[in-house]
């Protein structure tokens, strides 16, 4: 929704009011990649070479990484494509399902073949059961 919001005035401006005002900017930062996201960073430089609106995939990632040290993520990719693409509302949902949906299913054959639960960079750090 942000990205369509910003489309329909001055994107640069649009984002210095929010950053300004304090607001959070939905599509930047990540937990786990911290430093950058590998999958924002590939797909708005694919944006970027089939001339998607230089706003979004180029200068917006830029002001805002500059502003808050914040790096576009996977989500802001995704809206990104959506609306280079016209898609409908809430695609970016779907597309980032139908992107993992071969790494649920290497993880559910694995779990076939282990007979174990596969749970990347999970750990419990509580207390043991019965206690």
């Amino acid at each position: 929704r942000m990205v369509a919001a910003l489309a329909e005035g001055d994107v640069a401006a649009g984002l210095r009011e929010r950053i300004a005002l304090g607001e959070a900017i939905p599509g930047f930062g990540h937990l786990v990649y911290e430093e950058s996201d590998p999958r924002a960073e590939a797909l708005l430089a694919a944006l970027a070479r089939a001339g998607a609106d230089r706003r979004f995939v180029v200068d917006a990632p830029a002001l805002v990484a500059e502003a808050t040290g914040l790096r576009a993520n996977i989500d802001f990719a995704l809206a990104v494509l959506s609306r280079t693409l016209a898609l409908p509302a809430g695609s970016e949902i779907a597309l980032f399902a139908i992107a993992r949906s071969a790494g649920w299913l290497a993880h559910a054959f694995e779990q076939l073949d282990t007979g174990m639960l596969v749970r990347p960079r999970a750990r419990y750090i509580g207390l043991a059961p019965g206690r």
